[in-house]
């Protein structure tokens, strides 16, 4: 299933490379705190525009974000 992406939710905070192997994962952290690991559409990243394909995570702070949890073999990466 693919979803359509994302435009950055407004009133989010910083974006933080997630430490991962992944260039096209990233931490999330909305206005209010919270935070979650979400994948972006690495073709718009390149040309600038920061576009989420769909959370790893729940970001309690962004309930509208769809959440796609990785796989099982890659969830502790």
């Amino acid at each position: 299933m693919s979803l359509p992406p994302s435009p950055v939710p407004s009133g989010c905070g910083p974006w933080v490379d997630d430490g991962s192997i992944h260039s096209d994962r990233w931490l999330l952290v909305s206005a209010g705190g919270s935070s979650g690991r979400v994948t972006i559409e690495e073709d718009a990243a390149a040309d600038g525009d920061l576009r989420i394909l769909h959370a790893l995570d729940p970001v309690s702070g962004e309930p509208q974000l769809a959440v796609v949890p990785p796989p099982d073999w890659a969830r502790d990466w």
